[in-house]
């Protein structure tokens, strides 16, 4: 962008080169992604579930942006999104921050909010179990889990719902029959 800038005679001639920097980038962006993130939204959105956003330093004020642009900007009577920010209360985040830690801004909000937590790796299990989430609400799921996470989830009375009848060979010696 300092390039840009330099080669342009005036303004408007920065302005014309951003846009056409910004287009070359837009053009690359791969949009599978984003159609699954909206899918994701819309199934929450339909569900009723809540969304939640977060994000630190600058970001913070782009996932409260981005939680009132569905809750207010997409508001429908009938199927609102029910889109919350966990950056908006800062006197919650430096609460948690002064009695938990920084690392435990969102998780201990987030205890609070739901009803458990579905983790996919072993540290995101260690920091749910180190929360207030009673083990018994905490589910670790999805393909690729070692034989020692497994083992670390049951001990700790974390429900294991393994997807692939290898995993679930892991968690209880022996295949389980999908339902």
């Amino acid at each position: 962008l300092d390039e840009l800038f330099a080669e342009a005679d005036d303004g408007a001639a920065y302005a014309r080169a951003y846009g056409d920097h910004l287009a070359r980038l837009l053009s690359q962006v791969d949009h599978a992604p984003i159609a699954t993130f909206i899918d994701w939204l819309l199934e929450a959105r339909e569900n009723g579930q809540r969304i939640f956003f977060v994000g630190n330093g600058g970001s913070a004020s782009t996932a409260s942006h981005f939680a009132n642009d569905l809750a207010i900007g997409t508001r429908t009577l009938d199927k609102p999104f029910k889109a919350v920010s966990l950056t908006d209360n800062v006197a919650v985040m430096s609460a948690v921050a002064n009695d938990f830690g920084y690392d435990e801004i969102f998780v201990q909000q987030l205890a609070g909010l739901v009803d458990g937590f579905d983790l996919a790796s072993a540290l995101e299990m260690k920091t749910a179990l180190d929360s207030p989430m009673p083990a018994a609400r905490i589910s670790f799921a999805g393909p690729g889990k070692t034989r020692s996470e497994l083992a670390r989830a049951v001990a700790a009375g974390v429900t294991c719902d393994p997807t692939r009848a290898i995993d679930s060979e892991r968690v209880v010696g022996r295949p389980v029959a999908s339902q």
